[in-house]
């Protein structure tokens, strides 16, 4: 139930949010870190550390609000203990939260946060950090409860959650094995031990027979055992008895008989004293310990509940656990912690023998672990002082006699007056003790430790760790995985600018994909293993560090940094997120390293092999689970603060303007009538008419206030959210309309860029054209020649082997290239035959894991040094090779120093780090020389060997324009990372050209290409082939399969991979445009990643509440999966949701066939619909000028005069019916600077075309289409540039005059620069390009539909929504801007910068204030509301609109009857009865679209025919059908009655053929003039309707 909680009468919202969350959340449900976040949403706490570490804020004010929560628990919940807690700490208070996971609500600490206490100030009473202390102590004490020994007793067990611990000895002792206690616990557990107690009543203990024969022991290694085993058997039953005596659970000495283990007795006495003397007097002497801990005001942890009562310490980041023998606490809240050590004497604890450290040594490292156990997982106080407990017992030593045979000699056990003393020694803390910090990483035996040998990239490990085993099939796919992974990751980095850094990030993963590739065969060893581990800690401790500084970095600075520096920011921790997931994953079924560290869990690994691997992995993925939660958490800040800065300045004002105007009129504006509050209010019963008016204007009121953006706003959505759109909205609206203002600010940030993306293109070009106009003046003066002959001086075809990745054999391909200065075909030929030859002389492996073992021998070898001898004799050293190798060289042994000197340090961390830096500049050393000759990218060919004379005998006037597209093709490369294009190992860059694929205009153009495409009967099939199968240059699906079938999330680099020769468009400077729009656009969104992961991360992680109930992640929501849609399609370019793989069946690209070719039938040079579609667009842009919101009539009529009277639209359309390279108009300049088409990229790539190229294609036939849509897009955006007039100014804030001395508007501050680019005059200071253009957008497509990549919608990547789409894109914009977005009541329109709602809703608000005023007998005041007398935000505009729309529909209705009139008075059937009939279809048209949302009939009507297609097929059915009786008719088959009209049918005559109309409705062209000639016979479809 939803409920009020009050305090004396008075709402307390903090009450309200804890106690409703823990009454409608499941006690499994129940997390720390909410009720952590209620306390800081209600000012009480706030994050000052992590993880979830709060601080209290003003003291004294806060505190009574957290007594009165924990006083709430108790009344409403029956809670036994406090809910929040607080303690000092320093300076500062800590506050802390429980969680209630049972029922009954006792409160309890969960897993994951006995220590999500919080600092705050120190003022706080001494009560709260006594109840911190209760609550800590209350923790210790049931411990034993939950941490188990396991039945080795190898290792604790968490028995809640399965999690298993190292014990404190094994992480003492660095992991290393120890024969004796390991044969021991193995004695143990497999029954090896007997305990007897002869006649004489002496306890003897022995090893079987059995056991000593199977582990084959010698009689010292016995000895050894058992002196271990008296020593454990004395030493429980002292530790136990004294755990007892504090417990309160003492017993006698019969009792500790009864109860005792046979394996493990209770031995008191000896043949002087009696068992239970010697008892008596033991515990005499604890009693005497029990005075001195009371002496020093110490209190013994105990818990007389528990059978044997232990204190268990753990810390879940080191993976560490043991038992304490006694804790204790003084009145001041400080811990301490005594560790029970039995022995003969204690003389010798400061003894050492050998290099051994001595006792005293030995006990300080363990106390001092505890310490650090108890400090990080229970953030506690605990002292120095800790201590150990010696107690000096004596007995006698086993030392049985071997002679070869088992003896039978037992072992008496016996203790002398039972304890001599009981005498606390002090104990050092040990040096990583003093700061509580967490201790280096274990060094496993094995794990580091290993010599250089011959090989720089292997590693030697010492034989005790190298243990070989059979790779079984499920290590194969394990490996296998691994090698995937690790390609995916270097396939990624090689994405990324290319850098020192990116290099040796590249060869250090390559060195282990070598290291792997080993696994794959029958046997190999865990050396290859061990380095994958200690490359996931490199990992993880760069990624520890990176968030540490980035955290640091961002905190105190965040205010000052620019957008781009944030965006750098999420892209370094987007990059760590992207390389941890490499190997880890949340998903343990996909995630790399945890799938390897499960199976090695099950390898069986003698002599301690096993830990070597297992324990630092399991660290390391413990980390790495750590840094995943932390990369949402340090990144949603900052990508609020990101998203934040294009917010527009002023949408809190307008929603505040709202909200005064509701305060001050009790109007409603804006109210979301879909909430459940609302339904609420409406139903309540004991509301009068007034009071429920009053509810719903304060609900109102609270609704806008809810709406106001801010960073805290911001960070909330991005955490959690209280809304999801419907399946619908979220299928057909596109992400711009979402109402979270979240996801339109992100959608905002990613259209800004790529806006900024295409002016770079546009000043690329721009660039370009002189040069161009220059070199075709040279080739062809003012001829018109085909691209092949117009660049045949740059051209040439180039020959490569490359490996078919299928049969797994090389073949020979040519690509089409620029002009090389080396004659690069026959090189490769050459090389590849030479050490093909080799290769098969020296017989070398095909398998990559022998080249190790091969390289080893003599015919390896003898294979480098034929191989280096070729290069000798082939290539010659690059310009600054001997200094490059030098460089690595010396990079490389100073890594080598550094790992030495770090593993002599004990400094394991970076030794690794060391290690991995040295094998990568071995790795590349290998690539770069070989027997001291330069190979490989320090290696050309010799020049006076492969000198290419085509590139020498180049023009002058060709070679100066083939260096300007170099240049720019090199550095379009270096945007797409490492290597984009097929390169020469030598160079840095590729001369091979964009694999802009030739279109059948370019191969009738080439005409050689041309005659081998029709030559071939295969020509038809290419066709059929490019319109239906997906292609690999097809720009639609994204980054098409990888090597390992999946579809990687990159950013797609198109243009790159291999298509042969005769395919490639020769036309070198639109493909160098084409590509550099390309490059530009991904160079944009790789600046983004970050951005587009942290939201797309943080949509899919945050929590999700509907009707205040949660829903679960955000995985799930709608709103996520319109998001993601958004990003695949906008950002990955993936347009279809389709898998698509090459030269497979695509049903998104027939459906695009159907598409076009229905667009084609219904629309080329059809004039009936082009003049309805510029009615209505201009319409809708009239419409806006009315309602004067964004601008005014006097602005629009400015725009149509400019246009129609003063004659720029005729200049601009001469240009649009004939392109140039660049815009001429300063109108077409001015549309393609702010994109009124919204094509993006669609704007480039035709630039040097042909005229046939220009004029021949699809987008010709539509050109009565483009040219009303793009005039009254020119209108819009002229009028609303007019709406300036008077805003633009100077640095000086003065208003900026235009040549006339007028007030200047934006058309008047527009001037082309010295290359004659259209930019803003650089006087204006206060104008925000995209801001406008975005604005402007906005405005498009509420007149008119949705367009382009960024209105593209989750419906459409679907081949059904595709089809339901077409022809339907106006029905989402015009339904949004009447009746409202799909969050209900106001929406923030953060594109338009605007407050709003439908103008449907509007008048519905206008009509129920008017009721509402009628009801209470005040004709004045809804007069008023009727009117509009009082008006806000865009209600007057929605008024206007309304009022609009209303006489639209009733002057064509008026025009309609009129020219019906007319018609019926005159019965000419020439010209007058076209124009009547042309005018009466217009009228009855653009009455039927002004109805759409008005009359359910209007609008049942466009569903009829859900699919446009579907009219257009059964058209072309109607034409197989007449074809058919045609034929049919010629012999004899078919009546004439079937092939002719019997009678008039609308412009056809009794006798005309029937074949003649379907052939005119159907073919392109002759339909739209079919259509446009008789508007009669469409007039009547709306006649009858």
């Amino acid at each position: 139930m939803a409920c009020d909680y009050k305090t004396d009468g008075a709402p307390n919202p903090l009450n309200t949010k804890v106690l409703q969350y823990i009454e409608d959340t499941s006690p499994a449900d129940r997390l720390p870190k909410i009720l952590n976040e209620f306390l800081v949403e209600e000012g009480v706490a706030t994050l000052v550390k992590n993880p979830q570490v709060y601080a209290l804020i003003d003291i004294k004010e806060n505190r009574e609000a957290i007594a009165s929560l924990n006083a709430a628990a108790k009344k409403f919940f029956g809670a036994k203990s406090d809910l929040v807690y607080t303690r000092k700490e320093g300076d500062i208070v800590i506050v802390g939260t429980v969680v209630p996971i049972m029922d009954s609500l006792e409160l309890q600490s969960t897993e994951d946060a006995p220590h999500t206490y919080i600092p705050n100030s120190a003022d706080l009473d001494e009560k709260s950090e006594e109840t911190f202390i209760a609550k800590t102590i209350d923790l210790l004490v049931n411990t034993s409860t939950r941490f188990k020994l396991t039945a080795d007793k190898s290792k604790y067990k968490d028995v809640h959650t399965g999690k298993l611990y190292s014990r404190v000895t094994t992480f003492i002792n660095k992991g290393a094995s120890n024969f004796v206690f390991e044969t021991l616990a193995k004695a143990d557990t497999e029954g090896g031990f007997t305990v007897t107690k002869n006649d004489n009543g002496q306890w003897r203990v022995s090893l079987t027979p059995e056991f000593i024969g199977n582990e084959s022991l010698k009689a010292n290694d016995i000895i050894s055992i058992l002196r271990v085993k008296t020593a454990t058997i004395v030493g429980s039953n002292v530790d136990m008895v004294i755990r007892d005596h504090f417990n309160g659970t003492i017993k006698t000495y019969q009792e500790y008989v009864r109860d005792a283990e046979s394996e493990l007795p209770f031995i008191m006495g000896n043949d002087k004293v009696s068992p239970e003397d010697a008892f008596t007097t033991f515990i005499k002497e604890v009693e005497v310990l029990s005075k001195k801990f009371k002496a020093r005001g110490e209190t013994v942890l105990t818990n007389a509940a528990i059978e044997n009562f232990e204190i268990v310490l753990h810390d879940d980041t080191l993976n560490v656990a043991g038992t304490v023998d006694l804790m204790t606490v003084d009145s001041s809240g400080v811990f301490r912690i005594y560790d029970v050590k039995t022995m003969r004497q204690l003389k010798d604890i400061n003894t050492r023998y050998g290099n051994k450290p001595s006792k005293l040594e030995k006990w300080s490292e363990q106390v001092s672990t505890y310490r650090i156990l108890a400090t990080n997982s229970y953030d506690i106080n605990v002292s120095d002082e800790s201590a150990v407990i010696a107690v000096v017992v004596d007995y006698k030593s086993p030392n049985p006699d071997f002679t070869g045979e088992i003896s039978e000699e037992f072992i008496p056990l016996n203790i002398v007056d039972s304890m001599h003393e009981a005498v606390l020694v002090p104990v050092e803390p040990a040096p990583e003790d003093r700061s509580i910090k967490k201790p280096v990483l274990p060094n496993e035996e094995g794990s580091v430790s290993f010599e250089i040998g011959e090989e720089q990239t292997d590693s030697n490990f010492t034989e005790a760790s190298k243990k070989v085993f059979v790779v079984k099939a499920n290590k194969e796919t394990i490996t296998e995985t691994l090698v995937s992974r690790l390609e995916e990751q270097i396939e990624r980095l090689e994405r990324l600018e290319d850098s020192p850094l990116t290099e040796r990030r590249i060869n250090e993963i390559q060195v282990l994909r070598q290291k792997l590739r080993k696994v794959k065969v029958d046997s190999a060893t865990l050396d290859d293993y061990y380095d994958y581990v200690q490359y996931v800690l490199e990992v993880a401790d760069r990624g520890e560090k990176l968030i540490k500084s980035i955290e640091v970095e961002y905190t105190g600075n965040h205010k000052n940094l620019s957008t781009e520096e944030r965006a750098e920011i999420l892209k370094t921790i987007s990059e760590l997120q992207q390389t941890l997931s490499a190997f880890y994953t949340t998903n343990s079924k996909t995630s790399a390293a945890t799938m390897l560290l499960k199976e090695l869990k099950t390898i069986e690994i003698r002599d301690g092999g096993q830990e070597g691997l297992v324990v630092p992995l399991g660290k390391a993925l413990q980390r790495l689970s750590e840094l995943e939660e932390e990369y949402l958490r340090i990144g949603i800040p900052i990508h609020a603060d990101y998203i934040f800065s294009f917010a527009p300045l002023d949408i809190n004002t307008q929603l505040q303007e709202q909200i005064d105007f509701i305060t001050q009129n009790r109007r409603i504006s804006g109210l979301n009538r879909r909430t459940p509050e609302y339904k609420k209010i409406i139903t309540t019963k004991i509301f009068s008419v007034k009071e429920r008016r009053e509810a719903i204007l304060d609900l109102n009121i609270q609704q806008l206030q809810d709406k106001k953006i801010g960073r805290d706003m911001i960070i909330k959505e991005l955490r959690e959210v209280h809304n999801d759109p419907s399946f619908l909205s979220a299928f057909a609206d596109p992400l711009v309309y979402s109402s979270q203002p979240t996801l339109q600010l992100f959608a905002k940030a990613l259209k800004v860029s790529m806006l900024k993306s295409t002016d770079a293109t546009i000043e690329m070009r721009t660039n370009l054209e002189m040069h161009y106009k220059k070199f075709r003046n040279w080739k062809s003066g003012d001829k018109e020649i085909a691209p092949h002959t117009m660049y045949e001086d740059m051209l040439e075809e180039v020959q490569e082997y490359s490996r078919n990745p299928e049969t797994k054999e090389y073949e020979l391909r040519t690509r089409l290239s620029f002009v090389q200065e080396y004659d690069v075909s026959e090189f490769n030929i050459k090389q590849h035959k030479a050490f093909e030859l080799l290769r098969e002389e020296h017989s070398f492996p095909t398998e990559p894991s022998e080249y190790e073992d091969y390289f080893k021998s003599g015919l390896g070898k003898e294979y480098l040094r034929e191989s280096s001898n070729w290069y000798s004799k082939h290539t010659e050293p690059v310009k600054g090779a001997d200094s490059y190798i030098l460089n690595v060289q010396k990079q490389q042994n100073r890594a080598e120093e550094e790992m030495r000197d770090a593993f002599r340090r004990g400094d394991v961390n970076e030794g690794i780090s060391a290690r991995i830096r040295f094998n990568s500049y071995a790795y590349e050393l290998k690539r770069i020389v070989r027997n001291g000759i330069p190979i490989g990218k320090l290696s050309q060919p010799k020049l006076d060997m492969y000198e290419n004379e085509k590139f020498i005998n180049m023009p002058a006037e060709a070679r100066e324009y083939y260096d300007v597209l170099m240049e720019i093709y090199k550095k379009d490369q270096k945007k797409l990372g490492k290597r984009p294009i097929k390169q020469n190992s030598w160079d840095d860059f590729s001369y091979i050209l964009p694999t802009v694929r030739k279109d059948a205009i370019d191969k009738y153009g080439d005409q050689k290409g041309f005659e081998k495409f029709v030559g071939k009967a295969s020509g038809s099939r290419d066709l059929l082939k490019d319109a239906f199968l997906a292609q690999s240059t097809d720009t639609e699906f994204g980054e098409m399969l990888n090597a390992h079938g999946e579809r990687p999330k990159v950013i797609p680099r198109y243009y790159t991979n291999f298509v042969q020769a005769s395919d490639v468009s020769n036309n070198i400077t639109n493909s160098i445009i084409t590509f550099n729009d390309m490059a530009n656009r991904y160079e944009a969104k790789g600046e983004l990643i970050g951005v587009v992961n942290a939201m797309r991360n943080a949509v899919m992680d945050r929590e999700v509440f509907i009707k205040g109930k949660r829903e679960g992640k955000g995985a799930e929501s709608n709103a996520f999966k319109q998001l993601d849609a958004f990003i695949n399609s906008f950002y990955y370019g993936k347009k279809h949701a389709e898998e698509a793989t090459v030269g497979t069946f695509s049903g998104s690209k027939a459906a695009g066939v159907a598409m076009t070719a229905t667009a084609l039938a219904t629309l080329s040079l059809n004039g009936l619909q082009a003049a309805n579609q510029y009615v209505i667009d201009a319409a809708g842009g009239t419409q806006e000028g009315w309602a004067a919101e964004f601008y005014s009539r006097e602005d629009y009529l400015w725009a149509q005069k400019t246009m129609y009277v003063d004659g720029i639209a005729a200049g601009a359309l001469a240009e649009g019916i004939n392109p140039t390279f660049s815009k001429k108009t300063k109108l077409h300049k001015m549309a393609e600077m702010f994109d009124i088409m919204q094509k993006f990229s669609g704007n480039f790539g035709n630039e040097a075309a042909t005229a046939a190229k220009r004029h021949a294609n699809l987008h010709s036939l539509a050109v009565l289409q483009s040219i009303p849509e793009f005039a009254v897009n020119s209108e819009k955006m002229l009028a609303y540039s007019r709406s300036l007039k008077g805003k633009l100014k100077n640095g000086k804030g003065e208003v900026i005059k235009n040549k006339h001395g007028e007030e200047a508007d934006l058309w008047d501050v527009l001037i082309e620069d010295s290359k004659g680019k259209l930019i803003i005059d650089p006087k204006v200071k206060n104008f925000d390009k995209y801001e406008f253009t975005m604005k402007l957008h906005g405005i498009l497509r509420r007149t008119n539909q949705l367009k382009g990549e960024f209105d593209r919608t989750a419906g459409e990547q679907h081949v059904v929504g595709k089809l339901l789409t077409f022809f339907r894109k106006f029905m989402v914009p015009h339904l949004r801007k009447r009746v409202g977005h799909s969050g209900g009541g106001t929406h923030i329109d953060l594109e338009l910068g605007t407050v709003g709602q439908g103008y449907y809703q509007t008048f519905v608000n206008m009509m129920m204030d008017a009721l509402y005023e009628v009801k209470q007998g005040d004709l004045n005041a809804a007069k008023d509301a009727l009117i509009g007398k009082e008006n806000v935000g865009n209600m007057k505009a929605n008024r206007r609109r309304m009022r609009f729309e209303t006489a639209q529909i009733a002057l064509s209705t008026a025009l309609y009857a009129i020219a019906k009139g007319l018609k019926d008075l005159d019965d000419d059937e020439g010209f007058s009865a076209w124009a009547l009939d042309f005018v009466m279809y217009q009228a009855l048209r653009y009455r039927s679209e002004m109805r759409n949302f008005r009359h359910l009939g209007e609008f049942v009507r466009i569903l009829d025919s859900p699919m446009a297609t579907t009219s257009f097929i059964n058209k072309t059915l109607g034409l197989f059908d007449a074809t058919k009786d045609l034929l049919g008719y010629t012999v004899g088959l078919t009546g004439e009655e079937d092939i002719y009209y019997q009678r008039k049918s609308g412009k056809f005559q009794k006798g005309d053929l029937k074949f003649t109309k379907h052939f005119m409705s159907t073919f392109p062209a002759l339909s739209g003039l079919h259509k446009t000639s008789d508007p009669g016979e469409a007039l009547k479809y709306y006649e009858i309707n």
